[in-house]
């Protein structure tokens, strides 16, 4: 893994996904870091040197992979979808319960991306918290959107790595209360399913 250093002491590992992450290094700088290691590359000294480990075909091998990881990632692994189409719909008041327990402390007690922790998430990682109660954004998704974002976390849908991915914490059941209450936060209702351009 390659990792990048935000501050003294503060590690951030790289999301290999991000194409933007990826085409600041480019191929040539990918192999160096992988060669070098972080603390020869002006990043982590956690990131080691493979130089002296795998063989240059191998280190070639290896950036090639590394290169096309923003193309292989859909993010929802088939599993996620079919727990989705599976589950029951949601519960509004069940959601209610999780979002103060899981999600407060990000998106606020009322959704409104002003929880304690949304001014850290943006000093160190520079995206603002959704606003739940958004409605003009949320009336854009489907609940197999939120779905996924909350099951999978924000990177594995093209959105900020600062989102955590609730999937194996939480069963599917769960994940669809929290989507039906982020929908009475919102005053929306769900995207028809045939809608979604994906």
């Amino acid at each position: 893994m390659l990792f990048r250093s935000k501050r003294r002491h503060q590690v951030v590992v790289a999301n290999l996904t991000d194409r933007a992450v990826i085409a600041e290094d480019g191929p040539l700088g990918i192999q160096r870091i992988i060669l070098l290691g972080g603390a020869r590359t002006h990043r982590s000294e956690y990131m080691p040197s493979w130089r002296d480990t795998l063989s240059m075909p191998q280190v070639r091998d290896l950036t090639d992979y590394v290169m096309t990881l923003p193309e292989r990632v859909d993010g929802i692994r088939s599993s996620t979808e079919r727990a989705y189409r599976a589950s029951r719909p949601g519960y509004p008041i069940e959601g209610h319960r999780l979002f103060l327990h899981q999600c407060a402390s990000c998106h606020g007690t009322e959704g409104k991306g002003d929880g304690r922790m949304a001014g850290f998430v943006y000093r160190t990682r520079h995206v603002r918290v959704r606003d739940l109660t958004d409605t003009r954004y949320l009336r854009t998704r489907t609940d197999r959107d939120l779905y996924m974002v909350i099951s999978a976390g924000g990177g594995a849908n093209g959105k900020s790595t600062a989102m955590p991915h609730w999937g194996g914490y939480l069963v599917p059941e769960q994940i669809k209360d929290l989507v039906a209450y982020v929908r009475s936060i919102s005053g929306t209702r769900a995207l028809a399913e045939a809608q979604d351009t994906r």
